[in-house]
């Protein structure tokens, strides 16, 4: 299928360039760890939208080390198709180039562009209002973040991150594997939530750090600050009997690279992704984790 063709009435008009009428003059600046993403040229009832819902991340003064700009263009609903989304699995149509990323999903078109150190984007949307935005912003934002997060030497995982007593415990898998179901269990032994959909791995001074998103599934996120958190244990999520194992490397790597979205799907940075999580490896090996639906696997209680 033509590249843009399942949400596009006119592919071929999809845009390729960082070009349109912005919405407004508002700007949001959305602050994770040591990065801005910055939003131009979003409307007063788009900006209250992503102040509602991202909250502690949206910020009017901060001091960060990058900034990634992203100017808001309008585009007429007319442009999407209508689609049937009741039991339906949501999946962007991506298109990749040596130094650009394009994005189409329901709502949005976006655009990545730009050399390691040099990223920047652009969002084409028709969602106007307070509550429509939100969804085509966040989806547009974890790519840019797990972009931006290769380029540091971090990777955005596909994972549930949990925190109890100043060490902290990410338990990745694809869709299915039962993260939220775990992050619900562990909840109830005092362990608090960074997410239960998304995480995000960075190397620090002495191991590795969770950095807090606001991407999250069905479970609120405890409100841990938005500074990175020391990470003690790696565990790759199965379904069965309960059991707790270490992975060999190739076994780690192969498992953390499924779990990597977006980037993994790319042909020109594929290589750059999998010698960060190779680094990733080394510092902290990987356990397999299986449990039973229902049960708090007790072999990572107090690890």
């Amino acid at each position: 299928m033509e590249f843009a063709q399942k949400f596009l009435n006119r592919p071929d008009l999809c845009p390729y360039r960082r070009s349109g009428e912005t919405w407004g003059e508002e700007i949001a600046d959305l602050v994770f760890g040591d990065t801005c993403y910055r939003l131009v040229g979003v409307n007063q009832a788009q900006w209250n939208g992503l102040q509602q819902r991202f909250g502690r991340w949206m910020k009017t003064k901060h001091t960060v080390t990058h900034v990634i700009e992203s100017p808001v263009f309008r585009i007429s609903q007319s442009a999407f198709k209508e689609i049937d989304t009741r039991g339906w699995e949501y999946q962007l149509d991506l298109h990749h180039e040596p130094s650009k990323v394009r994005i189409v999903g329901l709502d949005f078109v976006g655009l990545m562009e730009g050399r390691t150190g040099e990223l920047r984007g652009a969002l084409w949307t028709f969602c106007d209002t307070s509550n429509l935005i939100v969804g085509a912003v966040e989806n547009f934002l974890r790519l840019l973040v797990a972009y931006h997060l290769l380029e540091t030497g971090g990777v955005l995982l596909h994972g549930a991150g949990l925190s109890q007593d100043g060490s902290s415990l990410v338990c990745y898998g694809r869709s299915g594997a039962g993260k939220t179901t775990l992050s619900r269990l562990l909840q109830g032994q005092g362990y608090k939530v960074i997410s239960d959909d998304m995480v995000a791995l960075l190397p620090a001074e002495n191991g590795l750090e969770i950095l807090p998103l606001p991407f999250t599934g069905e479970l609120e996120a405890d409100d841990l600050g938005t500074v990175g958190l020391p990470l003690t244990q790696l565990c790759f999520l199965r379904k069965g009997e309960e059991s707790l194992r270490s992975m060999d490397r190739a076994e780690g790597v192969a498992s953390l690279m499924t779990c990597a979205p977006g980037v993994n799907q790319d042909p020109y940075r594929r290589d750059s992704l999998q010698a960060v999580i190779e680094k990733v490896v080394t510092v902290l090996p990987p356990d397999e984790l299986t449990f039973r639906r229902g049960r708090v696997p007790r072999s990572i209680l107090g690890k």
